[in-house]
């Protein structure tokens, strides 16, 4: 496996619904139907977690998901790190536990990816408020720069519309981060994260009730997009 795909693939393995979904599909062949049911989320969060596993699934001849080569080497991998999380200790470290998965899969990663990945998640753990505050303002622009772009357009782009949803989860769960160490108003964050959670809902509806590559911008989708505005200008002035 190369550098390039095991980023995909531990990628994929942070969030506990796709290691969920990877679970049910490694059991045989489900639908999406099957699925659905069984994860018990929304069909929109299904769709968006499905998307982010495009490489590690695959459909049979009766549009069922299978794993593909990729999800069978992402399934080693998570079924090794519960192994080891069960053997381990409780006074075990994340650091200690995270090297014995790269063992037991050894041979999948090379040294150098092994260094790479141990810097990076290394950053990721040491990440300071003013990162976290730097990267969520620049989402904020961005998005925002959208937005102003979009009240000017009659049909806006599905791309638009989709680069503006995850730019709201990724700032959603930076604010849960600078929450969660006490950096700023946290009674205010609990506003935001509540209303963000509503917009990011009523965004995955239009998504998907709408197969369409440009969306008509009704009066309904103008009110959603001013909303997300004053969301997104709110949070700048509190950062």
């Amino acid at each position: 496996m190369s550098g390039e795909a095991s980023t995909r693939v531990f990628h994929a393995l942070k969030h506990g619904l796709r290691r969920e979904i990877l679970s049910l599909v490694a059991e045989g062949p489900v639908s999406y139907t099957h699925l659905l049911r069984s994860l018990d989320v929304e069909s929109g969060m299904l769709a968006y977690h499905l998307r982010n596993m495009a490489e590690l699934l695959e459909k049979d001849d009766e549009s069922r998901y299978v794993l593909s080569e990729l999800g069978e080497a992402a399934l080693g991998i998570m079924e090794g790190e519960e192994a080891i999380e069960t053997m381990s200790r409780p006074a075990t470290s994340g650091f200690v536990r995270f090297l014995f998965v790269l063992f037991l899969v050894g041979g999948i990663l090379s040294i150098a990816y092994l260094a790479a990945s141990l810097k990076e998640a290394n950053r990721a753990m040491t990440r300071t408020a003013d990162e976290v505050k730097a990267e969520t303002l620049g989402l904020a622009n961005i998005s925002l720069s959208v937005i102003y772009s979009v009240y000017e357009q009659i049909d806006v782009d599905r791309s638009e519309w989709t680069g503006l949803l995850l730019n709201m989860v990724r700032i959603k769960a930076n604010l849960k981060e600078l929450a969660s160490i006490g950096e700023g108003d946290t009674a205010g964050y609990d506003s935001t994260l509540a209303s963000l959670e509503v917009l990011i809902g009523e965004f995955m509806s239009v998504l998907e009730n709408d197969d369409r590559i440009f969306f008509i911008l009704t009066l309904e989708k103008r009110y959603l997009i001013r909303d997300l505005q004053m969301e997104l200008l709110g949070i700048k002035s509190n950062l």
